[in-house]
């Protein structure tokens, strides 16, 4: 029965994840973790842990998100290697990215690789390799571009609709940070009609904050303040923040002092 209940909560926080409910995404994971304590499953533990640290990145808890992150790698190094102690490296290699310490995300997403390869995992493949392609991005190595497209290759092949949606998500970024506003709406074009299709409203939502960036930077404010305003009633928190800051700043090129 505890198993059995350990896993349903397990599945509850991964679709709330996907539907951006963060909130109980992390209620039901932290039980979770309290029955795989309690049935002393560590190889279980470790991946909520693993699980949790990402969740608590997108509330914003990006010390507290490395540590966790820290606890679920110290576990599960203590067991046989395998598909668990991969993910756990490639989400220390994403937080390390998204963080801009790209030299360590590499370092932490090639240990993923290593097992990846090792174990046949292409799942986790993906994911390490948009981890690693991101980092290199950052570190001015355009051939990092060719990484993260592989990754979404990968992610469209095998039907992995939250690693395509996340590659399609770091592709529009890259392109947006390289003024690139061509390739910026083309992937933001694919990326939206694949998590829309597919309901994945947290990475959507994600991709519309985005989207009034590009907005913003090429002077459409009226597009750029629907979209943000969208975000704003159910976005993530990171999404939110630029949704906020989008729509201030169209606010105050239009003089309104209260922005």
């Amino acid at each position: 029965v505890v198993e059995t209940r350990a896993m349903l909560l397990e599945s509850h926080s991964y679709e709330c994840f996907l539907t951006d409910r963060m909130d109980d995404a992390v209620a039901s994971r932290e039980m979770a973790l309290e029955l795989r304590h309690r049935l002393t499953n560590l190889l279980r533990a470790g991946d909520n842990l693993r699980w949790l640290s990402r969740l608590v990145w997108f509330r914003g808890g990006g010390e507290k998100a490395r540590k966790l992150a820290r606890e679920a790698i110290a576990i599960l190094e203590r067991l046989p290697p395998g598909s668990e102690l991969a993910m756990a490296y490639s989400n220390m290699s994403q937080l390390c990215m998204l963080s801009e310490d790209c030299r360590e995300a590499v370092q932490w997403g090639e240990r993923a690789l290593n097992l990846t390869e090792r174990f046949g995992l292409t799942e986790i493949s993906a994911h390490a390799l948009n981890n690693i392609g991101s980092a290199e991005v950052l570190m001015g190595k355009p051939e990092g571009t060719a990484k993260v497209k592989r990754s979404l290759e990968l992610a469209l092949a095998h039907d992995m609709h939250e690693h395509a949606g996340r590659a399609y998500t770091s592709l529009i970024y890259q392109a947006l940070v390289r003024r690139d506003y061509a390739s910026t709406e083309e992937h933001l074009a694919a990326g939206l009609a694949y998590t829309r299709e597919r309901e994945i409203d947290a990475a959507t939502l994600y991709k519309l904050a985005m989207r009034a960036r590009a907005h913003l930077e090429q002077g459409r404010w009226k597009e750029a303040s629907d979209d943000a305003v969208v975000v704003l009633r159910g976005g993530l928190r990171v999404a939110r923040v630029v949704a906020l800051v989008v729509l201030g700043t169209v606010r105050l090129r239009q003089g309104e002092s209260d922005a």
